[in-house]
């Protein structure tokens, strides 16, 4: 609930303004990972156990499905080579200077 609410605004807000800084800069597109780093979120690695995790899961209901790691911070879901979903984990960036400054103690 937090993260529909609270976080995945925030996320798409961050993402939005560079993206649409970049398209005002005529800058070559990126891609969501070079949006997101643009927008100063850091990419988090994996851990062995969280692909194993994954891995574990499909065998337990393998009907042609299969989980491969495309970047350190970066799984997806094949079904009979066909790709269906990813997802990757991010950091988000530190609070601006300006934001905290406005806040009351």
């Amino acid at each position: 609930m937090v993260e529909r609410l609270v976080l995945g605004p925030r996320i798409s807000g961050a993402v939005e303004i560079e993206f649409r800084r970049s398209e005002q800069k005529n800058a070559p597109q990126f891609g969501w990972a070079g949006m997101m780093a643009a927008a100063g979120f850091g990419a988090v690695a994996l851990s062995y156990f969280n692909l194993c995790q994954a891995k574990l899961m499909l065998d337990l209901f393998n009907f042609g499905y299969l989980v491969e790691e495309e970047a350190e911070n970066k799984l997806v879901l094949y079904w009979k080579s066909l790709r269906l979903v990813s997802a990757s984990v991010w950091s988000a960036p530190p609070p601006s200077t300006a934001a905290s400054a406005m806040e009351v103690p």
